[in-house]
């Protein structure tokens, strides 16, 4: 149980690195 947390953590951190990049880079877009 343990281990699939960790690695449920691992995938979301992953999921909102790349979100926040996306976004960052279509901001920067806008501008």
């Amino acid at each position: 149980m343990s281990m699939l947390v960790q690695v449920l953590a691992v995938i979301t951190a992953a999921v909102l690195i790349t979100v926040g990049l996306l976004e960052a880079f279509r901001y920067k877009d806008q501008r």
